[in-house]
């Protein structure tokens, strides 16, 4: 939209407008969105003993898994594994059980997931059983795979890359389709070194306490040894980095974890260590000590992003028997504690397992009591909120008076979430920093784009006019002469002479008229009630006065 302003507005400088963030900000916020439990209506106190011992989330469904002993079987809820379906509201439906394949004590007993494969431990038999994603999204009934007898419980899964220790050694697997209802197991290439095992694609770490995989990144936690870094690359997995001295004393298979930019490992006292990566590698990065706020004896980890989740599995210092979650992420380029997180109501129980996909977090508690017995648990989903609270200050109209303007935009983000501000002129155009310009009168849209890593971009716009305007001569005395009028401040007067039967307006800095007179006298007095500065219109020919 185009306009003529008949007043004159100087554009000597920009008055901005503070803004902050709100008093109760804090990056990370979780909210309970659902509780999982298992079917006690029977009344039946010996139903699903030990839900909550292992928990996985993976592909929009979550995993639970009721490991009991041997008294209890799959008939009875336990030795199974729960899915729940999660809908774009945080709640669960419970869409299948999975239950053990042979009679295995503590099916159940831990749990991975990826989108395409489900991996499942039981402690009886010490087998590794292994599940395929269907196309429909159901799992198969019966595994597609199932290892051998494995030394321990530390295993981890990536799309479908098995990480597991099977006979004192660490093997890193490739789960393969061979025919329609063929699958192979395909041990990964171990570069040679002094920890691969001669004549085999294995490494020589044992015992361990946690292992992790992402991507081409692989950590091994050794118990009272320290923490090995690998990568893979043409030669196959390499180790890269030692990190000595540890001090690995938990008993949980995420005591460790990796993605392609950070590691977090657990160390079983009130401190944990950070990695992260540089730009060649694990080699020579360094671990970053960070000191726990509510948990005493962090000992289960996992990432996602640039957050990192430590997690309390046998009780606190503050609390007996709840549950603590903290997360981290990068303030300023220090690891920084942002959010303690989940209280879950745990009576008579201990925590016992965590995973965090981005968007949810889930918290399994086990040796809950329903129905007056204990070991059976519940598991909490805690919706992490991805949204970047911010403020903005919208642009005003501006004058186009034959030069480039730029419009005065203000979007305020707390430095918590390291975000990133950038403009553009449409809204899928190019963006950057800077904010753009404009060269002709008009009504136009202003893009911007707020993006950080962890949270959901924002793309936003504003909509402000661009107004044609009398072009404005001044000159930088204060006591200017036109055509014999003069005008000039006294105090806290304009005084204008000279100016005999012609018209007088005098507008002050944000446009708005503060006199008007049709036909001067020879000496016109103007009384102004506040100092600053203003515009006096003499005829149409415009001067500007200081006011002090």
């Amino acid at each position: 939209m185009n306009k003529t302003i008949t007043h004159f507005i100087l554009a000597a400088c920009a008055m901005t407008v503070a803004s902050a963030a709100k008093a109760d900000f804090t990056p990370t916020r979780i909210s309970a969105t659902d509780t999982l439990v298992v079917d006690q209506s029977a009344n039946d106190k010996t139903y699903a003993i030990q839900f909550g011992y292992s928990a996985a989330l993976a592909g929009g469904q979550a995993f639970v898994g009721a490991g009991a002993g041997a008294a209890v079987g799959a008939d009875k809820g336990s030795h199974t594994v729960y899915v729940y379906d999660i809908d774009e509201n945080g709640a669960t439906t419970l869409s299948q059980k999975i239950v053990e394949p042979e009679l295995a004590n503590f099916f159940g007993w831990a749990i991975a997931a990826s989108d395409k494969y489900l991996a499942v431990y039981a402690s009886g038999t010490k087998k590794l059983y292994v599940y395929e994603k269907q196309s429909d999204g159901k799992w198969t009934s019966e595994p597609v795979i199932t290892t051998g007898e494995l030394s321990n419980y530390y295993f981890a899964l990536d799309g479908d890359r098995l990480v597991v220790t099977e006979n004192n050694v660490v093997s890193i697997q490739k789960i393969t389709k061979a025919g329609e209802d063929s699958y192979t197991l395909e041990k990964e290439v171990i570069a040679e070194g002094e920890l691969k095992v001669e004549n085999q694609n294995a490494i020589n770490i044992n015992p361990n306490a946690g292992v992790a995989i992402s991507g081409n990144n692989l950590l091994i936690n050794k118990k009272n040894d320290g923490a090995y870094f690998f990568e893979y690359t043409a030669s196959g997995w390499t180790q890269t980095k030692k990190i000595d001295n540890t001090g690995f004393t938990a008993n949980r298979y995420k005591t460790v974890a990796i993605s392609d930019k950070y590691a977090s490992i657990a160390t079983g006292n009130k401190s944990f260590l950070v990695v992260e990566k540089t730009a060649d590698g694990w080699a020579n990065a360094e671990p970053i000590s960070l000191q726990t706020q509510n948990i005493r004896k962090p000992v289960t980890t996992v990432i996602n992003g640039n957050f990192i989740v430590v997690t309390e599995t046998a009780g606190t210092s503050t609390a007996v028997n709840d549950y603590y979650a903290e997360f981290y992420t990068k303030v300023d380029g220090e690891w920084t504690f942002v959010k303690y997180a989940a209280q879950l109501n745990v009576p008579s129980g201990i925590a016992m397992d965590c995973d965090f996909d981005g968007q949810y977090y889930l918290a399994s508690a086990n040796t809950t009591v329903v129905n007056d017995v204990a070991n059976v648990g519940k598991a909490y989903l805690y919706n992490f909120i991805t949204d970047i609270d911010y403020t903005i200050v919208e642009p005003k109209d501006l004058d186009y008076n034959g030069e480039p303007q730029t419009p005065t935009l203000e979007v305020n983000v707390a430095k918590e979430y390291n975000a990133n501000v950038t403009y553009s002129i449409t809204a899928d155009g190019v963006y950057t920093a800077e904010l753009p310009s404009y060269t002709e009168a008009g009504e136009y849209t202003l893009f911007y784009k707020i993006e950080a890593e962890g949270y959901s971009t924002i793309v936003e716009s504003v909509t402000f006019n661009v107004d044609q305007v009398k072009p404005l001569v001044v000159t930088a005395a204060c006591e200017v002469e036109f055509a014999k009028a003069q005008v000039r401040a006294e105090g806290k007067n304009v005084i204008v002479e000279n100016a005999i039967e012609k018209s007088i307006n005098v507008y002050n800095i944000a446009g708005s008229l503060v006199y008007s007179k049709a036909s001067a006298g020879a000496k016109e007095v103007i009384a102004l009630d506040k100092s600053g500065i203003y515009i006096v219109e003499v005829n149409g020919t415009a001067s500007k006065v200081v006011v002090k």
